[in-house]
């Protein structure tokens, strides 16, 4: 994925799972972007939650502060536990970068769906 293209990209985890998703950023021709200080921001919100001008109300609100990201990869991640106390619902979510010089851009967004798992004990 390029640092700076926009992709809608719907999501869907179950209740009680581990959640794990690879960014991979990306040039043009394909080359990992050194991804070193920039800090990864990953909100999820119910949709009419997304009027107010913060984050407070925020479903998941995780930060992932990047140190050395030579690789240009950055795994965006959710214990069972976290998942666990997730309704089920469609949620809306984003993920948005902050670069050195206070550049912030939005990479990816979509829906955000939680189904509930049939299997309750593990």
């Amino acid at each position: 994925m390029s640092d700076k293209n926009v992709t809608k990209k719907n999501l869907v985890i179950f209740q009680g799972d581990t959640f794990n998703r690879t960014l991979k950023f990306t040039n043009s021709s394909g080359n990992a972007i050194d991804i070193s200080n920039w800090i990864i921001y990953f909100t999820v919100k119910l949709g009419y939650q997304m009027e107010t001008n913060n984050d407070s109300n925020a479903i998941i609100k995780k930060t992932y502060p990047v140190g050395n990201g030579t690789s240009g990869t950055l795994v965006i991640s959710l214990t069972k536990e976290e998942t666990s106390a997730i309704k089920p619902h469609n949620y809306k979510y984003d993920i948005k970068i902050k670069r050195p010089g206070n550049i912030i851009n939005t990479i990816l967004y979509g829906d955000f769906l939680v189904v509930e798992s049939v299997t309750k004990e593990y």
